[in-house]
């Protein structure tokens, strides 16, 4: 696999996919104080936004701050800022708090991002071999377990998991890019040990169990769907989700057409997945959102993730079509309250499920788009 540049000759490099650390001309500079490497973090995580004094403080000291939280963070930052002016001054300050100012290519999170914006772009115009690559460059940048030497301050529980999320995210687009370009083989390289991190995880399964099918172990790929199968039971009391019960039937039934590489894998995985340039569609799942959004009203103690880019609407769903009557329902035009924007609920799961289709990472099952129970 290609790997990606760690640290830039002649210039300065600050990675977080790994221990943090700081790099300038190949060496590293010496920030050894934990709460240093933690502030550092934080900071690099949201590079070039300005972090308010009070959430740094909360991240770094929690529960529990110094009698004079302010003056505390004041010296770990003048400490650090000491590390960094080496290089140039980077640690900023201004009225409402911190921030660290690089280039985006100074951040080995910023260059995994930038590089898995190209593989998507690559995967929409179904150049799958570039995007392999983008994401093999992608997946390099990691040195080790991301923040793993701060992972322990108040801040990284949260941020630990973000970014194990996008590393995952990551690997199962590479894989989606390895079937497409018929490297099915290269996918069972290192699928078991992502499956036995993530046992739950329907997406990982599914590319498994397409491997597995096109190295010609068809036992095998129907194992793996039963081992899942009966996890899912036994934990949550649920069933895998309706496209991978049908990838499941195809394999069962040795489906010819699962074994052609030149066909969207994506499409074979997640069959479900409407088409909303069809009424028809939009329709359906219009009613499957209401259903959903009404199942989840009527248990106030369920936590509900809305996943969605800016413009999705995020709000009108979660606020206006639980309290919809089904006569409303089917009026086309009807719009939310006075606070927000008025836009039909089509319109608005429309806009949600492109945004979630250009993302490449999240697209899951209509159910998994709208919202998650708590048991997730």
């Amino acid at each position: 696999m290609r790997s990606s540049t760690q640290s830039r000759p002649g210039g300065v490099s600050f990675h977080v996919l790994g221990p943090v650390t700081v790099t300038l001309g190949g060496s590293e500079l010496k920030i050894t104080a934990p709460r240093q490497r933690a502030l550092l973090a934080s900071l690099l995580v949201n590079a070039n936004q300005t972090m308010s004094t009070s959430k740094l403080i909360d991240g770094l000291w929690g529960g529990s701050p110094p009698q004079h939280p302010e003056s505390a963070l004041h010296i770990v930052v003048s400490r650090l800022r000491r590390a960094l002016d080496v290089v140039a001054p980077r640690l900023i300050r201004d009225s409402s708090g911190y921030r660290i100012e690089l280039d985006p290519a100074e951040l080995d999170l910023t260059r995994a991002r930038a590089l898995l914006a190209d593989a998507q772009r690559a995967m929409r115009v179904g150049d799958a071999a570039h995007a392999a690559v983008a994401l093999e460059s992608a997946l390099a940048c990691w040195t080790g377990e991301a923040l793993g030497d701060v992972a322990s301050f108040p801040f990284g529980d949260v941020t630990f998991r973000q970014l194990q999320e996008f590393r995952l995210g990551l690997v199962e687009l590479r894989n989606a890019a390895y079937l497409n370009c018929g490297r099915h083989l290269e996918v069972l390289e290192d699928i078991d040990s992502w499956i036995r991190e993530e046992p739950w995880r329907e997406r990982l399964r599914a590319h498994q169990m397409v491997a597995l099918y096109r190295s010609g172990r068809q036992i095998d790929a129907l194992a793996a769907y039963e081992a899942l199968r009966q996890l899912l039971r036994t934990d949550f009391g649920i069933d895998p989700c309706d496209d991978l019960q049908r990838l499941h039937g195809r394999i069962l039934q040795r489906d010819p057409q699962l074994l052609d590489h030149r066909r969207d894998t994506q499409r074979a995985i997640v069959a479900s997945t409407p088409d909303f340039s069809r009424p028809a569609d939009r329709r359906i799942a219009a009613e499957v959102l209401v259903e959903r959004l009404r199942e989840v009203a009527r248990f106030p103690s369920d936590v509900v993730i809305v996943e969605g880019g800016p413009g999705a609407e995020k709000a009108w769903l979660v606020v206006e079509v639980p309290c919809r009557s089904s006569e409303d329902d089917a009026e086309d035009g009807v719009g939310a309250g006075d606070i927000l924007q008025r836009v039909t609920l089509v319109d608005a799961l429309a806009r949600c499920r492109a945004w979630v289709t250009l993302d490449e990472l999240t697209e899951l099952p209509l159910r998994h788009l709208v919202a998650a129970a708590s048991a997730r």
